[in-house]
């Protein structure tokens, strides 16, 4: 795993899930963008071994979609639009890959 500790990719989506949540909660909106360069960077760390793998772009999407909703942005809904999709298709490759 690239990035140095195996769980890392975890504890950024757990940082990330949390820092959304704040910043939902609080209306603290540098929080949100602390949640969204942390779960980026999950992504990007992450591999198909990790069991938390499909979660995180999701994570991340909604992350987005708050930013969106909040300041309108448009680029970051596309970015949020193109981790749907990134996670849809990680789900429909486990379950294809799942043992019976």
């Amino acid at each position: 795993m690239e990035g140095g500790h195996p769980h890392k990719p975890t504890l950024l989506l757990i940082l990330g899930k949390i820092q959304s949540t704040h910043s939902e909660r609080l209306g603290d909106f540098s929080d949100l963008e602390n949640s969204i360069l942390n779960l980026r960077k999950a992504v990007e760390l992450s591999d198909d071994e990790d069991p938390h793998e499909p979660t995180i772009p999701l994570n991340l999407e909604n992350s987005l979609g708050i930013c969106f909703e909040h300041t309108s942005i448009l680029f970051k809904l596309k970015d949020s639009i193109s981790n749907v999709r990134e996670s849809l298709d990680l789900v429909a490759h486990l379950s294809v890959n799942v043992p019976d």
